[in-house]
Order: structure tokens, then C-alpha cells, then sequence
């Protein structure tokens, strides 16, 4: 590919972007939605005042009013391809929201695989890494409605800074903490500052980006990790991280409270500048509009400072979000916590915990059914087909792939004499090839208008992958090659999550968008959540056991458990030693039950994916609304266009038309808007 390549998709992207009078723009926009509203349906009605009282009416009306961070966007993005120097802010957003992106992936390659293992074990706690995990999922999971309902309801930029500063002081307590309790809250402040940092980097691609050219900017955002995978073993070596005294590993959190502010911040007065400049030209988008039609000019006018609390905690519902949280939250983490307690599953609090999370979800569920005000997702988004197998299919992917791959990293690190680069450039295969097979099916959808196929070769690449890594027994093969090539075929993984990711924002209108991602994340994080906890009960009721059973009988019971507890004690023993062959072999046996479960995960994955409607990707910014960027409806077909087809004739020709029209699983009825 040469340099010059690149530039063609912006290009195209900005071709010959109108100039807009956008006070006639907004007039036309309200006639326009004051004949698309969709309050026609049984038993609504609405008022000459525009008032509408059926619960879905409600939704709308409410969303309207809190959507500011959407007319913003759109503000912006009008700004970007109207505007003279447009072009070449769009290059200096883009290259600096790359350069954040790659803070971010040297975090995630470093943080999780390697300083979270190797602190756990300075602290003799790397049994709980799984617990750790569980934790910031969960936290990750909840954090990625709120901080989206805070980009709708405030301003993309806004939503950045709270990430930040939340970014910031997590790696400071982390990097400052002297027992194992403080580092684990730093993590929790990290993982709500990542989430946000991976969230808006989606939201602002797909803000600004086509149907055809979505998957591959989005995945352009991962690119980051081609460089950081790599150059993270030299940082690993140069800090002395595993080394006996454990180097300078605070020094080696610390440097992320200095490089991301460098990074981020210049991206948050970008867009605030941007935002400022829309309002100055007096941009108006589709929100507001909506609200100004409605004659509410300021919805916060006249408002108490609690009044706005409230309606704004009304707006990103907030009850719901609490909810979820706890009930999720205290119905996981037992599965972690309940080795470590005494008495184990018999302690009531472990038994309390997981019945007091049942409870609190099933009232979660009864409040965004029946009492909350504006749910987590409206009706419109829950009731949509691509939606469905979307968040099925991050579910399982995500579930399987958390279940394989805590304690991976630890596992190649006991079972191979591997330097510590060597180390950390194998652990990092995974994550270099999803990030260049998810470049290379966002090439493919944009050549082949298509992303169904490369879904279905992701998929079963995956489930052969994870195949590869069994031995005889019902064990976790030690065979390098074998566990270096099972990496690159679960990374081709990539194919279907992206492909199922993109189907959800097809079927969505723009006002949905922010929802049907943080939604798609937010159960993709329950699958994460949930694969965690599975492994750290495989771990913690399996490891210990299998240790004693391989170890030789001579080894005392303390020698055990401390190679237990740390994976640099049991590494620090040769291969041929009694006590690191048997180690292995526990080792073998506890990840071969995880990659067993992986296997079943991902041959249900395969079948999901031909559920999945092939739907056409265009210059559209979605198939509800069949609109470009600049607001010009460019029409198209939602899966395929048949009206030019000769009808079948032949029994050959009705059988391959019958088999395309099951390949591409088309919708049964219009994509509500």
C-alpha cells in the first residue's frame, strides 16, 4: 500500500461538501420532522401543543430535550465539511485523537497483561487477578451508558475531561499505593476513565463517518497497538519490571498520568473550539431543532440548580444505572471472592451477595420495563433484530475470550522460558492481529459494500483457533507454534464482532446511535464480566488442587502455595525441576477446561452469525433515515436491490434465490425511525 493510499477514503468522505444556510436549513429540518414524528401509533395521541402522551412519545420528547451533545456533534460535523479549513482540521482531530488512542493501547497491552500480574504477585495476591478483572468490568460496563448519556446530555469534549481527570487520578493512586487494596482502586478509577476514552473515540468515527467507510476509521483507532505491542517488551525490560526487586514499576504507571494529558487534552480544546465556532455560525441540528419547534428555547431557564440535577439524572437514568451496577456488581463478584472467604460458598455473606444481585437486577428490569422515564434504550432500539444478535454476539465473543485469556498471559510466562520481550510481543499477537484484520475487513466492506462473509470466516477462525490450543487429555498444549498461531486465528475474530458492531448502527437513526453503542459495549462488558468470573472460579477451585496432584508428594504444602500465589516464584524454578513441571501441568489442566469453554462459546457464535441481515454499506449514515453527512437523502437498498431482477425461472434459479434471500436475513418490516 503506498503512503498516498490513506488519503483517498478522506477524500472521498469530503468531496464537494456543500455550504449550507443553516437558518434555512433548520426550517426546513422542523417541517420535515413535524411530518415524521412517529406518534401515530395505537393509543397515543397528540395535542395542538405538540404534547404527546403515550410512553414511547414521552421517550422522544425527553431525549430531545437532553440532546444537546448530539446537536453539538452534528454542529460540528457540519462545521468540518463546510468550512474552508475543514479538511485540515478534520487530519489535525483525527491525527491527535490517534495519538490519545495510542496512549491508550500502550496502557491496555501493559496494564493488563503484564503490571497487573507481576504487582499481584509483589503483593502475593495473583490468584485474585481474575477478582481485579471481574471488578473493572463491571465498573467498565456501567460506566460506558452514563458517560454516553453525559455525551448526549452535555457535549463530546465535556464527557473527555471527566475521563481525564478520572484517568489521572487513578494511575496516582495506583502508582503510590502500598498495599494491594490501593492499587485495585486505582484500577476501578482507570477503568471508568477507559471506557470513556474507548467510547467517544467510537462515537466521534461514527459521528463523523459513512456506513461503507465506518468499520475501517473505527478500526484506524486501533492501530496504535501495531507499535505499542512492540515497543512495550523494551519498556518492560528497561523499568526492570520482573525483575526480583520489581524495578521501577510505580515509575512505569506514573509515566500514563503525564503522556495522556499530553495527548487528550489538546483533543478536548480542539472540539470545544470547534463546538464554539458551530454556535457562533448559528449551526442548527436536528435536537435542537426539535426542542426550539417545542418553543423551549433554554430547558434549564428558570431552573433551580437541583431542579437541573434532577432532570438530568432523570435524562441518563440514573436510578437505572444503580441498579444495574449492584445488582450486577454483588451477583459476580461472589464467584471470585468465595475461595478466599471463610467457609467458602457456606459464608452467608457470599450466598446474601449473589441473592441480594438477583434481586436488585430483577428490579432493574421491572423499572426500565415499567418506571423509568427515559430507559437505558428505548423500545425502538430493544425491538430491533440487527440490535439483538449484535449484543448476542459481543456477549459470547466477549464471554469466551475473557474466560481463555486472564490468565494466559501467566501461562505462557510459566510454561515457556521466554524473554521478556518475547513475552510481551506473544501476548500481544492477539491484540496486533484483531486490530489488522479489523483494518482489512473495513477495506473489504468498503470495496464489497458487505460484511456478512468476512463475519462468518471470523467466526469459525476463531473456533479453530481455540481448538489448536488442545492436547490429549483435555489440556492446554505447551507447543509454542501451536499457541502462536492459535493467536493470529482468534484475532481473525475480529471480522465478526465488527461486522455485528456495524449491523446494530445500520438499523439506527443518528438520535440512537450513542444508545446503540453504549449498549452494544455495555453488554459486550456483562460478557466480559461474566467470562471473568467463570475463570476465576475454574481458577480458584481448580489450581490449588491440580498443584498438589502434579507437584511431587515431598514438597511441602507452603513451597506449593507459594508458587501459587506468584507466577515469578514458579518461574524461577528451571524446566526440568520437579516443582515447575508439575506446575506446568496444572497449569495445562486448568487452561485447558478455560479453552474448552471458549470452544463451546465460539461454535455458538458460527450459528449466530447467519442471523445476522446483510444490509448494504453505502454513503448512508444509516438505513433508517438514508441520509449522507451533509443531510441529502441518497437513498439505496437496505440489503439488496431486486427491483431490476429477471424473476426465477428455472428450479437452479429459485433454489440460489432462496438460499441469497436466507444469506442476507433481510428485516421483515422498515427500520422504525
Amino acid at each position: 500500500m503506498s503512503r498516498q493510499e490513506p488519503h483517498a477514503p478522506i477524500a472521498e468522505i469530503e468531496a464537494n461538501a456543500p455550504s449550507y444556510d443553516y437558518n434555512e436549513a433548520s426550517k426546513q429540518h422542523n417541517h420535515h420532522h413535524d411530518h415524521d414524528t412517529p406518534s401515530k401509533s395505537a393509543g397515543s395521541h397528540s395535542d395542538d401543543d405538540g404534547s404527546l402522551h403515550s410512553r414511547d412519545a414521552r421517550e422522544e420528547i425527553v431525549a430531545e430535550e437532553g440532546a444537546q451533545g448530539v446537536a453539538r456533534a452534528e454542529a460540528f460535523t457540519r462545521l468540518l465539511r463546510s468550512h474552508k479549513r475543514g479538511k485540515a482540521l478534520l487530519w489535525l482531530l483525527g491525527i491527535l485523537i490517534w495519538c490519545t488512542m495510542f496512549v491508550y493501547a500502550l496502557d491496555n497491552g501493559l496494564t493488563g497483561n503484564i503490571f497487573t500480574p507481576i504487582i499481584g504477585s509483589l503483593y502475593g495476591r495473583h490468584a485474585q487477578i481474575s477478582a481485579v478483572t471481574t471488578a473493572s468490568s463491571i465498573i467498565a460496563a456501567v460506566s460506558k451508558p452514563f458517560l454516553g448519556k453525559i455525551s448526549d446530555y452535555t457535549s463530546r469534549p465535556f464527557t473527555y475531561s471527566i475521563t481525564l481527570c478520572f484517568y489521572c487520578v487513578g494511575f496516582i493512586v495506583a502508582a503510590t499505593s502500598e498495599t494491594w487494596a490501593a492499587y485495585i482502586i486505582g484500577l476501578c478509577f482507570t477503568s471508568f476513565a477507559k471506557a470513556g476514552i474507548d467510547l467517544l473515540g467510537d462515537i466521534i468515527i461514527s459521528d463523523l463517518t459513512p456506513l461503507q467507510w465506518r468499520q475501517f476509521f473505527t478500526s484506524g483507532l486501533t492501530s496504535p497497538y501495531f507499535i505499542t505491542a512492540y515497543i512495550g517488551g523494551f519498556i518492560v525490560d528497561g523499568l526492570g519490571i520482573t525483575d526480583a526487586d520489581y524495578g521501577q514499576w510505580r515509575w512505569a504507571l506514573g509515566m500514563f498520568c503525564i503522556l495522556m494529558p499530553a495527548f487528550l487534552g489538546p483533543v478536548i480544546v480542539l472540539l470545544f473550539a470547534l463546538q464554539r465556532q458551530a454556535a457562533q455560525l448559528g449551526m442548527i441540528s436536528m435536537g435542537a431543532s426539535g426542542i426550539k419547534r417545542r418553543g423551549q428555547e433554554s430547558t434549564t431557564r428558570g431552573q433551580t440548580t437541583w431542579q437541573i440535577i434532577v432532570a438530568a439524572s432523570i435524562s441518563m437514568d440514573l436510578v437505572g444505572l444503580l441498579l444495574f451496577a449492584f445488582g450486577f456488581g454483588l451477583l459476580l463478584l461472589p464467584f471470585s471472592l468465595a475461595k478466599g472467604a471463610q467457609g467458602g460458598w457456606s459464608n452467608p455473606s457470599m450466598i446474601a451477595m449473589v441473592v441480594v444481585g438477583f434481586v436488585l437486577l430483577v428490579i432493574f428490569a421491572l423499572w426500565e420495563q415499567y418506571g423509568a422515564p427515559v430507559p437505558l434504550a428505548p423500545r425502538r432500539v430493544l425491538r430491533n433484530r440487527a440490535f439483538l444478535v449484535a449484543v448476542l454476539i459481543d456477549f459470547l465473543a466477549q464471554f469466551g475470550s475473557f474466560v481463555a485469556s486472564i490468565y494466559f498471559s501467566s501461562y505462557i510466562y510459566v510454561t515457556q522460558d521466554l524473554t521478556d520481550y518475547q513475552w510481551t510481543a506473544l501476548t500481544a499477537t492477539t491484540t496486533v492481529g484483531l486490530c489488522f484484520f479489523g483494518i482489512l475487513n473495513g477495506l473489504l466492506q468498503r470495496r464489497f459494500h458487505r460484511f456478512k462473509a468476512q463475519m462468518l470466516f471470523g467466526s469459525v477462525a476463531k473456533l479453530i483457533g481455540y481448538g489448536i490450543c488442545m492436547t490429549a487429555g483435555n489440556r492446554a498444549t505447551t507447543n509454542l507454534a501451536a499457541l502462536a498461531i492459535s493467536r493470529i486465528l482468534i484475532a481473525m475474530s475480529g471480522m465478526m464482532v465488527g461486522g455485528a458492531r456495524l449491523a446494530s448502527q445500520c438499523a439506527v437513526a443518528h438520535r440512537d446511535l450513542v444508545t446503540t453503542i453504549y449498549t452494544v459495549s455495555l453488554i459486550s462488558s456483562v460478557g466480559s464480566s461474566v467470562g471473568s468470573s467463570v475463570c476465576a472460579s475454574i481458577w480458584q477451585n481448580r489450581m490449588l488442587t491440580y498443584m498438589r496432584e502434579e507437584i511431587p508428594a515431598t514438597v511441602p504444602d507452603a513451597t506449593i502455595r507459594k508458587v501459587y500465589a506468584s507466577i515469578k516464584t514458579l518461574r524461577s524454578y528451571p524446566l526440568d525441576d520437579p516443582i515447575r513441571i508439575g506446575g506446568i501441568a496444572a497449569y495445562q489442566r486448568v487452561q485447558g477446561i478455560m479453552f474448552i469453554v471458549a470452544i463451546v462459546v465460539s461454535a455458538a457464535g458460527v450459528i449466530i452469525t447467519f442471523f445476522v441481515p446483510n444490509y448494504y454499506l453505502g454513503t448512508q449514515h444509516n438505513h433508517v433515515s438514508k441520509r449522507d453527512l451533509d443531510g441529502n437523502d441518497v437513498g439505496g437498498p437496505v440489503v439488496r436491490d431486486t427491483s431490476n431482477e429477471a424473476p426465477p425461472t428455472t428450479s437452479g434459479q429459485k433454489a440460489w434465490r432462496a438460499i441469497r434471500d436466507a444469506w442476507d436475513f433481510p428485516p421483515r418490516k422498515p427500520l422504525a425511525a
